[in-house]
């Protein structure tokens, strides 16, 4: 569920004074910015239960399916916001781990298979003597 206004709207007038003036000076991250006027402003909670519970459906789902349609990819920013998009990343990787692992793959092990595919005379065993 989020919650956004429009540039104009009242309460997010009030909103961007708010986090200009107060918010955003106390925080050591954010000091030296501000939004800018006619600015609009989206506000995005995300959960970890909420996040879980829509990634299980998306697995579950996915898994009902035949042929090559039988997977799942999750699509981030978690690089450029870390405590919403990252944190998404976070929990549907536990998730996928913890309650999917015979039906799912990470990505570290996509590339080692990608690899051994490429060349099948790469080995895990032979790596691990080479480092």
């Amino acid at each position: 569920m989020g919650i956004e206004w429009e540039a104009e709207d009242n309460n997010c007038l009030e909103l961007i004074n708010h986090l200009n003036n107060v918010v955003i000076p106390k925080s050591e991250n954010l000091k030296n910015r501000s939004i800018p006027d006619g600015s609009g402003i989206g506000i995005k909670p995300v959960s970890k239960s909420g996040s879980q519970r829509h990634i299980r459906k998306a697995i579950e789902h996915a898994k009902r399916l035949s042929g090559d349609k039988r997977h799942v990819t999750l699509v981030h920013k978690g690089n450029i916001m870390k405590y919403t998009e990252g944190a998404f990343r976070d929990w549907g990787y536990e998730l996928a781990v913890n309650e999917f692992r015979e039906d799912c793959i990470t990505e570290r092990e996509s590339w080692i298979l990608d690899n051994i595919q490429k060349n099948p005379e790469i080995t895990i065993e032979n790596n691990a003597r080479k480092n």
